[in-house]
């Protein structure tokens, strides 16, 4: 009888810790987060991840950004704040340029629009001294009021750096024209504003070397986020002194050959786009970004219909 009953616990013990394994297995907490799972992980949902309330842009709750729903041109879009009467002021405060978009947020010009709000924000999103910025007229009518903007959407505008003064653009509503209209006030991305009268000067003058040193005590007091352009015009500038003005036009082709080959990594691209972007600001002719094959197939495409 002693020996059943020591075989009989060592059999129950063995199927305690059994079950209790299997249990630890199938323990959701285990599992939270290591595959953005719907409250906690990195895919996120509404309450915690990328799409929704906390998101890029402010979510559902902040500015009308977030995920849910049918699409919209309320959708957030990378590069671009979403904001509303409450946060408006709190991160609109003068420091930078402002690009200003008021959509109605299922109005068939502002769904238009949003695409080529995509490409602006692409492009422009980098710009350290330029915000670009969006608000859902159809639920912020305190700013609707304020900037004038009660009338057929989207309504664009230029809030000018310091001031706040408001610019409308009334031009085509095709990225590549409201970028040119951005970039007539703020420079191409790359641009640094208190730099910039230092690299003209630096490209008239014919005492090079002197015109840098004062660039480079000017780049000692950027602010972080300008401090990694200022090293690019710093290095390029002695490049300028070493093989002349013609460098910035030689270089810039020869990164624009590159970036139109394909054969770049997506990280690399983007630093030699903002290496063309500060070429051009060293640059007294206007520079041009070579058209991919893609693009160039568009256009011979485009003349042939014509």
């Amino acid at each position: 009888m002693a020996r059943q009953a020591v075989t009989f616990a060592i059999c129950l013990a063995l199927l305690v810790a059994s079950c209790d394994k299997s249990f630890a297995q199938d323990d959701p907490i285990e599992d939270v987060g290591d595959d953005g799972g719907e409250e906690y992980g990195g895919g996120g949902m509404d309450d915690y991840g990328g799409g929704g309330g906390y998101g890029g842009g402010y979510g559902d709750d902040y500015g009308g950004g977030g995920g849910g729903g049918n699409p919209g041109a309320d959708e957030s879009v990378p590069g671009v704040v979403d904001l509303d009467d409450n946060t408006f002021g709190k991160i609109i405060d003068g420091r930078h340029h402002v690009f200003l978009v008021f959509y109605g947020a299922y109005d068939d010009d502002s769904l238009a629009f949003h695409t080529e709000l995509q490409t602006i924000g692409e492009e422009l999103g980098a710009h350290k001294s330029l915000l670009l910025a969006k608000v859902n007229a159809d639920v912020n009518d305190k700013l609707v009021a304020e900037f004038n903007a009660g009338e057929t959407f989207p309504v664009l505008l230029y809030l000018a750096k310091g001031t706040l003064e408001p610019t409308k653009y009334e031009g085509e509503r095709t990225a590549s024209a409201v970028i040119a209209f951005i970039t007539g006030f703020t420079g191409e991305v790359g641009t640094v504003d208190a730099l910039k009268p230092l690299v003209d000067e630096f490209m008239t003058s014919s005492a090079k070397a002197s015109n840098r040193a004062q660039m480079e005590l000017e780049v000692s007091k950027l602010a972080e986020n300008e401090a990694s352009y200022g090293a690019y015009y710093l290095k390029l500038a002695k490049k300028v002194i070493e093989n002349g003005d013609g460098f910035v036009k030689t270089e810039f082709e020869r990164l624009q050959r590159m970036i139109v080959s394909g054969s770049l990594r997506p990280d690399k691209e983007a630093e030699f786009k903002l290496r063309c972007a500060v070429l051009k600001v060293f640059s007294r002719e206007k520079l041009e970004n070579f058209a991919s094959p893609e693009e160039e197939d568009m256009d011979e495409a485009e003349h042939e219909e014509l």
